[in-house]
């Protein structure tokens, strides 16, 4: 098969859905399908490069960073469209995989010469136009079109017309996928549709610990560590397992790629408010150093957020490190983990909760061991890209049958 991604952000990005596009991109290649990306030009990235046999063609869009993405996407739309049109009239693709709204708005009338398109969907971005689903410290559950217009700034009928539109769109495609049960379950059209359920999954390559880690990051060596991967904004919870540090003798590392700084000022006070020691913060680390160093050398992996993520790939990636995770016991996470066998789930926010999951791992050298090997076993089994682009293979086949 002929197949065209079309993606908002690519790598050397390295967001989720960057990664998603990224290991699909290579297992599809490495099967023995074509997969060209489409995507924006983002810093200093060329118009056109070949990543690891696959072919990337980036247009300008004016969009200058991976954050503004959120507020300027439909930047993408005629860019994309222009960009797919010629691509098409000169690869004739069997079909177009997109990833995102505008990615998807921007490569619609490429139906009208009868071309599938399949719509992966990594976040409910059809109701929630934030694709968040969580506003003020509350997880959205109604979609009240008075609330979504307050948390989005924006007046009814504007509202309204998105999400209209969105869903319209939405409806359109051959094929819906969803990254999570929570996903699918979250997902309202008003047309009868086929959503399968497929996860994102972590590549399961690369962990390969560096022996200068220590000393490269000062770690203490005599100490257990609490490994923390994500943004530093409130719905991933940093400060949840933060507030585990006070009573936990182990050393607390946080991973971040972005801060909002409102969110860390307030973080570090506490820090220097309760007087802990063994927090340790690393800003803007290589994916690279993460799978050599931060990964191998953690004792558990924490994923404390309080939105319902889609389907965090850090999951997965411990579990194919053979350490234990917990999560908290919202959106795919759930999908992931099952409770006591192959990770640990505790209660949304409550770091008393997360506080009891950690020591139970800690002071439970026999948990610790079952909870790695069976996270392992998953990941060899079922979250892996093999099984993963083999059940997207049937969908595209499906589509195209």
């Amino acid at each position: 098969m002929k197949i065209l991604m079309v993606t908002p952000a690519f790598f050397p990005s390295l967001g989720g859905i960057e990664q998603h596009v990224l290991n699909l991109s290579k297992q599809l290649q490495k099967k023995g399908h074509q997969v060209d990306v489409l995507t924006s030009k983002i810093g200093k990235t060329s118009s056109f490069e070949s990543v690891e046999s696959i072919n990337v063609f980036r247009v300008y869009t004016g969009i200058k960073n991976q954050q503004e993405l959120s507020f300027k996407g439909k930047n993408l739309v005629w860019p994309f469209f222009i960009k797919a049109l010629i691509l098409q009239a000169k690869n004739k693709y069997d079909l177009i995989h997109v990833h995102g709204p505008f990615s998807l708005l921007s490569v619609l009338p490429l139906k009208l010469f009868r071309i599938p398109i399949i719509l992966t969907i990594h976040g409910n971005w059809i109701n929630c136009v934030k694709g968040r689903r969580y506003h003020d410290g509350k997880i959205c559950i109604g979609y009240e079109i008075e609330k979504c217009s307050k948390c989005m700034n924006s007046n009814k009928s504007v509202m309204k017309f998105k999400r209209r539109l969105l869903r319209s769109i939405a409806e359109k495609c051959n094929e819906i996928i969803a990254v999570s049960n929570d996903v699918k379950n979250s997902i309202k059209l008003k047309k009868e549709k086929s959503i399968t359920v497929i996860p994102n999954v972590a590549s399961i390559e690369g962990f390969f610990p560096n022996p200068n880690g220590l000393t490269e990051f000062r770690f203490n060596s005599l100490k257990k560590k609490i490994l923390f991967i994500g943004s530093m904004i409130p719905e991933k919870g940093a400060k949840v397992l933060l507030e585990t540090a006070k009573n936990i003798n182990a050393e607390f590392i946080f991973v971040y790629s972005y801060a909002n700084q409102d969110y860390l000022k307030e973080f570090n006070e506490f820090v220097d408010e309760k007087n802990i020691n063994d927090v340790l913060l690393f800003p803007e680390v290589s994916n690279k150093k993460v799978r050599e160093i931060f990964i191998p050398f953690s004792d558990i992996i924490v994923v404390p957020s309080l939105w319902p993520e889609p389907c965090s790939s850090v999951v997965t990636e411990a579990m194919a490190s053979k350490k234990p995770v917990i999560a908290s016991n919202l959106g795919g996470f759930t999908d992931l983990i099952i409770n006591g066998v192959d990770g640990l789930l505790f209660e949304a926010g409550n770091s008393k909760d997360l506080e009891k999951k950690i020591v139970s791992i800690l002071d439970d050298e026999n948990l610790m061991k079952k909870i790695s090997l069976n996270g392992f076993k998953k990941v060899q089994k079922e979250l892996n890209w093999d099984v993963v682009s083999d059940k997207i293979i049937k969908v595209y086949r499906k589509v195209l049958n």
